[in-house]
This record gives C-alpha cells, sequence and structure tokens, in this order.
C-alpha cells in the first residue's frame, strides 16, 4: 500500500491547525476564568462589554465591574449604593432599557386547562421600553472612597 504525500500533508496541516487553534483557546479562556475566580465573582453580567475583560487599561467601570474591583458581592454593593454609601464615586446617565414584559406575553400564549406547556411561539417575546438609570463608576473615586474606608477618621 502506498501513501499519498499530499493526503499526508494536507491532514498534518490540518492537525496542526487545530491544535494551534485548541491551545490559543484555551490560553484566552483560562485567562478570563483566573481573573473572575481572583475577583469573587459570582454575578455574570447580563450585556456584553465593550473591553476584553482585563480592566487594567479602563478607567470607567460598571456596576458589576465596580463591585468586582472593590472585591464586594454584587448584592452587598447594590444595597451600599441604595444607602448612599458610594456616592461621589459614580456618575447617572438617563437611559431607555428594554424589559421583558410577562403579561404581554401571557395574552400572546395562553396555557390551555390541562395542557401544562403554552405553545412555542416563534415571535420574540414581548419587550417594553422604560426609562432608567445607568451608572458609570470612576476607578479612581473607588480608588479614594475605599481609603477613606480604610485609613482612621
Amino acid at each position: 500500500m502506498q501513501w499519498n504525500k499530499s493526503i499526508l500533508l494536507g491532514c498534518t496541516l490540518i492537525a496542526l491547525a487545530l491544535i494551534i487553534g485548541a491551545v490559543s483557546a484555551a490560553n484566552t479562556v483560562g485567562d478570563k476564568i483566573a481573573w473572575n475566580l481572583g475577583a469573587a465573582a459570582s454575578h455574570v453580567p447580563g450585556s456584553f462589554t465593550v473591553h476584553s475583560g482585563d480592566q487594567a487599561g479602563s478607567e470607567y467601570l460598571s456596576e458589576w465591574e465596580a463591585a468586582v474591583y472593590i472585591r464586594l458581592d454584587y448584592d452587598a454593593f447594590v444595597k451600599m449604593l441604595d444607602q448612599g454609601k458610594l456616592n461621589g464615586t459614580y456618575v447617572e446617565f438617563a437611559v431607555e432599557k428594554l424589559v421583558y414584559d410577562e403579561e404581554a406575553y401571557q395574552t400572546l400564549s395562553p396555557v390551555q386547562e390541562g395542557n401544562a406547556t403554552p405553545p412555542v411561539e416563534t415571535a420574540a417575546p414581548p419587550v417594553i421600553r422604560v426609562p432608567g438609570v445607568e451608572r458609570v463608576f470612576v476607578r479612581t473615586k473607588l480608588d479614594e472612597w475605599m481609603l477613606g474606608q480604610i485609613t482612621p477618621q
């Protein structure tokens, strides 16, 4: 049996490309997992952010990123926000948010008696626009706030 050199070369190149791609993907994912584990991040952000996941060059942070930055649980961070303890560390912007409308969805696909599951709808679930507030945190202001918490007054 004779080996066809072009088939052997082609399979070798494909295997090499797969190995390089897998190593590259593993390194990228490994870095992000290590960063998240080190920051005690149990909350998964609800939207994609416009950065590589490395906060080293970002002066401005979202709520979730700010909680991770000062190493607080997200729920505790939100509680402190509601109590006004973080005033001066962020800027608020009025935004329009899209919110899933449960009542409108129920009118589209009512659950019939005896049938535990509603019929599958192909249309997108209804959403409504509501006014909201988005907070952008400044890293230097968070540093000053943390220093104020640590230093005796």
